[in-house]
């Protein structure tokens, strides 16, 4: 009887989660929006905000909804 091979362990691509962070950032500095405003606009948290701009956390697509929601502009605008 054979065993089942293990499966390979998902592992997130930082190097687009920091270029969409980087996206994120740029778009709410045109709109010379602060972290504290979009975080109001979008119901995201300050520091949630913060890692996700600053590529150390990886964000849902839900998330990305909030953020284009707060940044009034399309999802799509937001990735890498």
């Amino acid at each position: 009887m054979q065993m089942a091979k293990a499966e390979n362990p998902y592992v997130p691509n930082w190097q687009i989660i920091k270029l969409v962070g980087q996206k994120i950032r740029a778009e709410r500095l045109k709109k010379k929006m602060s972290i504290t405003k979009l975080s109001a606009f979008s119901g995201l948290s300050y520091v949630s905000i913060s890692r996700i701009e600053n590529g150390h956390k990886n964000l849902t697509i839900s998330t990305l909804y909030d953020l284009a929601k707060g940044l009034k502009i399309p999802p799509r605008d937001l990735l890498a």
